[in-house]
């Protein structure tokens, strides 16, 4: 597989574990070369040293340069760094602060850990595609890179992430299977694929909810439009999978999945003209609840039935 068209790529993260675990994913995604580093500092070594690095996908929480730090060492060309060179951060997406920074320094793009291949490679695709504009040298130099004291409680859960996700992964062999909020066994298919999809689905649902139940002004256009994306994307699989089992409820199956898509999309226009917050949590809600039954009756309607016909056979 060569998704990435043999591009050379510096992963950034504290953790040797979760560098090697996206070394793997980049390297399965067709990148020629994967460096690693641990800290900002580190990073800015590497990429002196290395002019072909094509693209940084680095994580924020780092001692020693932290990624705002090695953020802002390349939109200032430090020692003759790209100054263009795309960078993808790695955050939960609650944090404004550190979102927000990342956007003043113009990053080209976010994902969130468990990092997910499909989306990762659509984030590379898209960074790697776009050039950005690049402000002066002075504004980069003056925005601040520091996490802050308002931060050391985020600073702490998020070390207790990255120790989970550490854990989850030597668990798991190197494979790390994350069950994000909202999540219950019963939504589990039997496609490993739709599952992961769903799973994401859920989450990006739980992060909305989360900051229109909240006083914070978050810009949410990213979470939709990425809830929008993986939507489609799973009604297209399931289509798919219904066509080739030869799915006797195949047309009611997939009315429900527009209905879906619709409550989605009024959602995403509510959210871009800034609805009042109140109302949006409520689609949100309501979409929940849909996603819940459908989940729950369509979706495991479709595997009982497949699973029977498969048995007979």
């Amino acid at each position: 597989m060569s998704a990435l068209n043999g591009l050379t790529i510096l992963t950034v993260d504290d953790s040797h574990l979760i560098n090697e675990y996206a070394r793997s994913i980049l390297e399965k995604l067709g990148a020629k070369k994967v460096f690693t580093a641990s800290s900002g500092d580190d990073a800015c070594v590497c990429l002196r040293r290395n002019k072909d690095i094509d693209l940084v996908i680095t994580d924020i929480q780092m001692d020693y340069g932290n990624g705002l730090d090695l953020l802002k060492s390349i939109r200032t060309g430090e020692d003759n760094i790209k100054r263009d060179l795309p960078v993808i951060v790695v955050t939960d997406f609650s944090y404004k602060e550190n979102v927000i920074k990342s956007l003043q320094l113009n990053c080209n793009g976010f994902v969130s850990k468990p990092i997910n291949g499909k989306i990762l490679l659509d984030k590379i695709k898209e960074a790697t595609s776009k050039a950005i504009e690049l402000k002066s040298v002075e504004e980069y130099a003056q925005i601040s890179t520091s996490l802050g004291d308002s931060n050391a409680k985020k600073s702490k859960e998020e070390s207790q992430h990255k120790e989970t996700l550490i854990a989850r992964v030597k668990a798991s062999g190197g494979i790390l299977k994350e069950t994000p909020s909202g999540w219950t066994p019963e939504y589990k298919t039997r496609n490993e694929h739709i599952d992961k999809i769903v799973h994401q689905i859920i989450h990006l649902q739980e992060v909305l909810l989360k900051h229109f139940s909240n006083a914070s002004n978050n810009n949410n256009t990213e979470y939709i439009n990425e809830l929008l994306f993986l939507t489609q994307k799973y009604i297209s699989e399931e289509e798919k999978i219904h066509t080739k089992a030869q799915y006797s409820k195949c047309i009611d199956h997939n009315n429900d999945h527009e209905k879906i898509l619709k409550m989605t999309q009024i959602i995403s226009k509510a959210i871009i003209a800034s609805h009042e917050k109140a109302k949006i949590k409520i689609y949100l809600q309501k979409l929940r609840e849909t996603w819940h039954n459908h989940l729950l009756d369509w979706d495991q309607d479709f595997n009982n039935n497949w699973k029977l016909s498969s048995d007979q056979q």
